[in-house]
């Protein structure tokens, strides 16, 4: 997955919720040096215009170099 597969996942997902909103209240390293954090999303599919939330877990790992090498991304609801 190279930096245009990014784009193109972000501006697909920023398409489909042009307003969303995310809440993290604090992010925290874990053992391992990845970056762990909770979320709240809330957002309204331009398609259908219904109201979406999901919270979730995120966890973000890097490489040596600073930069990131993984995002493990897990929702809890919604």
């Amino acid at each position: 997955m190279g930096r245009e597969a990014i784009e193109e996942m972000m501006t697909g997902f920023f398409s489909r919720f042009p307003d969303v909103q995310w809440s993290v209240e604090e992010y925290r390293q874990d053992a391992d040096g990845s970056v762990l954090f909770d979320f709240a999303m809330n957002a309204t599919s331009a398609e259908t215009g219904e109201k979406v939330s999901r919270a979730g877990r995120e966890r973000i790992f890097f490489g040596n170099d600073g930069l990131i090498t993984h995002v493990e991304v897990t929702v809890t609801s919604g």
